[in-house]
């Protein structure tokens, strides 16, 4: 009786290694992660648990109008806001898997939403949170999110890149002429 060698009668060490499957790379855009101030909200007239808030994110004539679920909403907060277009790495809580999220203009239950108003999690910055992340009043609005305060050596601290904040541009003062 002839023995013939296969691929399967190889012993483990000679046979190819399978490769444990990659998690897809998921970069949040940063750049249009902005600081905003909530001027107004009030409670969505067809949601008990979600309110309808005008956001400024820098230019005052044009507000977003952003539906928000959090419990802890309140006028004059300065918060994390994704604008439109934003793509977001979200770690599913239940799972620890990393989620897509791109922000995009929607409806909910017939009220436009414009962005997204972010929590810690949503951020990175933690696994869980129970609302909106709320920043102290010195939060420059419009600014980056990721330049404000200790966000971006936080989320460093959690394995997660971000842009080296760009140098503020101070105004080149001309030399004095002498006449």
């Amino acid at each position: 009786m002839s023995r013939v060698a296969s691929r399967d009668a190889a012993p483990r060490s000679l046979q190819p290694k399978k490769k444990a499957p990659q998690q897809p790379v998921v970069e949040t855009t940063w750049n249009t992660l902005v600081v905003g101030e909530i001027v107004d909200f009030h409670l969505h007239p067809q949601a008990d648990r979600l309110n309808v808030c005008a956001v400024n994110i820098g230019d005052k004539d044009d507000l977003l109008q952003i539906i928000c679920g959090a419990p802890n909403v309140r006028q004059g907060a300065r918060v994390p806001v994704a604008k439109v277009g934003t793509r977001l790495a979200i770690k599913e809580p239940e799972t620890g898997e990393l989620k897509k999220l791109k922000i995009k203009k929607s409806k909910l239950r017939g009220e436009v939403s414009q962005g997204m108003i972010c929590s810690e999690a949503e951020l990175g910055l933690t696994d869980e949170s129970d609302g909106i992340l709320i920043f102290e009043d010195d939060a420059e609005v419009g600014g980056l999110v990721f330049e404000y305060g200790t966000i971006a050596s936080r989320l460093k601290a959690r394995g997660i890149s971000v842009p080296t904040p760009e140098p503020k541009a101070t105004p080149v003062q001309p030399e004095p002429t002498q006449e």
